[in-house]
């Protein structure tokens, strides 16, 4: 074998990756981040290669201006007609106006 593969644990990916553990276990849930591979009951490890890929793509997604995969994320959870700005402009400024706008305000009295 010319160039076999290897596999990192969790101390390594974040040493390269420059990540927690907790943004490496979002982004994974996300599908924003390569997923490991069980090496035991307990224990799983990255293939090297696949992180190198992902360390690229990230620096390649910066260099040339492009959204990464987690904010045309937010952007289509916060606004999915419109951009961010749109439904921040839309957005009740109040917990009682949101409650009124789905209907579900009352008073305390109990009555509607």
């Amino acid at each position: 074998m010319d160039n076999p593969e290897r596999i990192i644990r969790l101390g390594t990916v974040k040493a390269r990756c420059g990540l927690s553990r907790s943004t490496i276990y979002n982004r994974m849930g996300a599908g924003a981040f390569p997923l490991p591979v069980s090496l035991g009951a307990r224990s799983v490890g990255w293939i090297d290669s696949e992180i190198s890929e992902w360390i690229a793509a990230r620096i390649d997604a910066s260099r040339n201006g492009a959204r990464t995969i987690e904010s045309r994320a937010a952007v289509a959870k916060c606004a999915p007609t419109g951009g961010v700005e749109k439904a921040r402009r839309a957005r009740p400024s109040s917990p009682a106006q949101r409650c009124e706008e789905q209907g579900t305000h009352s008073t305390l009295s109990g009555q509607s």
